[in-house]
């Protein structure tokens, strides 16, 4: 199936870069295949893949094929990213701002 809409990668840096060129390059490595916001105040900020994506404030996103999630895009890709400090507001309502989400205690 044809991939989707292809993502915009905002930034600067080699990161950035490198990530814009194979989005453009690769068939279908610009589909959304799975996003997620961590909400376990107890992973460590500098643990294993696995424990950073799913820690409080932090935005999982992996980009390219879906299809082991049952999704239809097919692409020789699938590439995980893990935002740090991330701002998300479906809306416009606040969900995550600056790595903190809206359901942590202030102190």
């Amino acid at each position: 199936m044809r991939a989707g809409r292809v993502l915009e990668i905002a930034g600067g840096g080699r990161a950035a870069e490198r990530l814009r060129a194979i989005v453009a390059a690769v068939p279908g490595a610009g589909n959304l295949a799975a996003s997620g916001i961590g909400l376990d105040p107890h992973c460590r900020p500098q643990g294993t893949f696995e424990e950073v994506r799913k820690r409080r404030g932090q935005v999982h996103l992996a980009i390219g094929d879906n299809t082991v999630f049952g999704g239809q895009v097919r692409s020789p890709v699938h590439l995980d990213l893990v935002l740090r400090d991330p701002g998300v507001t479906p809306g416009g309502a606040p969900l995550v701002g600056r790595g903190r989400s809206v359901f942590e205690e202030r102190p």
